[in-house]
């Protein structure tokens, strides 16, 4: 039997594929070939998207994804929603299928997402992977080392040209990181080591052919090119990875993603504010940044761990006043009130609930009459 729905698929894919990039329109195409091929199986009978219906065809699919062996997970099923709403929204704005205006997909069919924290590796694997990369010395292991030191997504790395790095009058360095995951461009300080590990990859990479970038429509002189003057697969950088994690006998699952949490982590850590960590990993909101500040269990475990120190010698103090001197170094208690409604400020301004928005300001709004009423004693 012929498939009535093919020609329009084909038709669709062909128009998205001149404005997105192939991986997509391979997402749109699998999401809406599963689609037909569960309305070819149940409704034999349907030869047609414009006589599509929620209860009968829409709600049977979702129960059919929810149910699905082997199972899926709740991010795939999302995108597969995603996908098949845009597709039926599309044809039926451009005027392909005379589709029921009304809402086929409601907010509440997409499966809650799930909340992955970052993974950055722990210090002593960090420091252990990073000297295998520089001992082995090859030309992706020092790729990755490269990543590492500037917080670079893989598919940025694969992407670098020549002539990435900018040196000021001052002798200041700059990489220049190209299109990536979120189309754009940025330029990010490093330090002398890793100018010095760009020049030894650009005298490893020598003496070849230009590489045509389709995305920013010009000839690129790439660092990482294959012998028939292509872009690297990021799959080798993530073989090269596993390889050398193998070979030091490092139990954590290590990819290079992994590698540009542990930057992001680090340098938090080490008191970069938030803001610049942003502008250094190329986010375009605070929101994908805040991510890095949940803290592990290492981490609370020792802020605890200080926190119940600190409260003993304070108790001292309290108890021993002639001791209880105070350290001009330490912030005292209304300078630590006024960070805390800092903080509680910057979660609520980035917040993406307004309702949580708001509590979070009505929270503030008690703090600060609370504070009109401060007890001299405090300072």
């Amino acid at each position: 039997m012929k498939n009535p729905f093919q020609g329009i698929l084909d038709r669709y894919l062909e128009l998205r594929g001149a404005t997105s990039r192939p991986r997509t329109v391979r997402q749109y195409r699998c999401a809406v070939l599963r689609f037909i091929g569960f309305l070819r199986g149940r409704f034999p009978k349907l030869d047609s998207f414009a006589k599509l219906e929620r209860e009968a065809h829409i709600e049977a699919w979702l129960r059919d994804l929810a149910t699905a062996w082997p199972p899926l997970t709740s991010d795939n099923r999302g995108r597969y929603i995603s996908n098949v709403r845009r597709f039926l929204d599309d044809i039926r704005e451009w005027g392909w299928c005379e589709i029921s205006p009304t809402e086929l997909f409601r907010r509440g069919d997409f499966p809650p997402p799930k909340h992955h924290l970052p993974k950055p590796l722990p210090a002593d694997t960090d420091a252990a992977l990073m000297e295998g990369l520089r001992t082995e010395g090859s030309f992706l292991s020092l790729g990755l080392l490269l990543a590492r030191r500037a917080g670079l997504r893989v598919g940025e790395l694969c992407r670098l040209e020549m002539s990435c790095v900018t040196e000021t009058p001052d002798g200041r360095c700059s990489l220049r990181v190209p299109l990536g995951k979120l189309r754009s461009e940025r330029e990010i300080p490093i330090d002398g080591d890793t100018a010095e590990l760009v020049r030894t990859l650009r005298q490893l990479r020598g003496e070849r052919p230009r590489t045509w970038d389709p995305d920013s429509c010009r000839w690129v002189d790439a660092i990482f090119t294959t012998r028939r003057n292509g872009f690297r697969n990021p799959t080798c950088f993530h073989r090269k990875l596993k390889i050398i994690a193998r070979a030091l006998q490092i139990p954590h699952n290590v990819h290079p993603h992994r590698l540009r949490h542990t930057y992001a982590t680090e340098l938090l850590r080490n008191g970069l504010n938030l803001l610049a960590v942003m502008k250094l990993l190329g986010h375009k909101t605070l929101k994908m940044t805040l991510r890095y500040l949940e803290v592990t269990n290492e981490d609370l475990g020792r802020a605890y761990l200080k926190a119940l120190e600190t409260a003993r010698e304070r108790y001292a103090g309290l108890k021993n006043p002639s001791n209880a001197a105070q350290d001009p170094s330490e912030p005292s208690v209304e300078t630590t009130f006024d960070n805390l409604l800092a903080r509680i400020q910057t979660i609520r301004f980035d917040h993406p609930d307004p309702k949580a928005r708001l509590r979070l300001q009505r929270f503030v709004e008690r703090l600060r009459r609370a504070r009109q009423d401060w007890p001299d004693v405090l300072g």
